[in-house]
Order: C-alpha cells, then sequence, then structure tokens
C-alpha cells in the first residue's frame, strides 16, 4: 500500500475478513483470491495481515471473488465487478473486501 497509485496498469486490494459471533471482525490469512480480466486469470494469497494486492495490471474489466476447494469457487462476498464505464484505467487503485463464511 506504500506504493500508491500505479504510474502504469491498476492495482486491486482488499483484506479478508469474517464477521465473528459477536459482530467484530476478524482477519483471514491465506485466503485464496482470484481477479479476472483482460489477460485471463490471476490467483493469489492473502498474506498474514489478511491483504492481497495486486499492482501493475492492465486497463480493462474485472472480477473479484474468493476461491476455496471445499466451498467452490465463488465463496466469498461481496463479488467485486468493474466493467463498462466501470473498467479500471491506468492509475486507478480498488479495493475489494472479501468476507470468508464460517
Amino acid at each position: 500500500m506504500r506504493e500508491g497509485a500505479p504510474k502504469n496498469g491498476e492495482r486491486i486490494m482488499g483484506y479478508t475478513l469474517r464477521r465473528k459471533p459477536n459482530y467484530e471482525w476478524q482477519e483471514v490469512p491465506g485466503v485464496r483470491v482470484s481477479i479476472s480480466g483482460p489477460t485471463g486469470e490471476t490467483i493469489v494469497t492473502s498474506d498474514q495481515q489478511s491483504l492481497y494486492d495486486i499492482p501493475g495490471l492492465p486497463p480493462g474489466p474485472y472480477v473479484v471473488h474468493g476461491m476455496d476447494q471445499k466451498a467452490g469457487p465463488y465463496w466469498a462476498y461481496p463479488v467485486c465487478l468493474w466493467e463498462g464505464r466501470q473498467s479500471l484505467k491506468s492509475g486507478d487503485v480498488r479495493d475489494c473486501g472479501l468476507t470468508v463464511p464460517d
């Protein structure tokens, strides 16, 4: 995050969190996140602070979702979608936090 906005390309980042029974948020590291865009699918894993960060993406439409072998590829909410006028443009930084199920 210290790098700021990209000079070339786009950047998508977010946290992977779970809502606890007391309604507080809990960080969930090690969550696989899929970002699909103009060049195909990129899969990353959230770090120890539950952050994932994908810099240097080309302009265009993108879809972001969590992945899990047991729960299936589209288990995490929200699924972020940027297309049409919302497509990413050079220099954009977008946030897509994923809520991890129990």
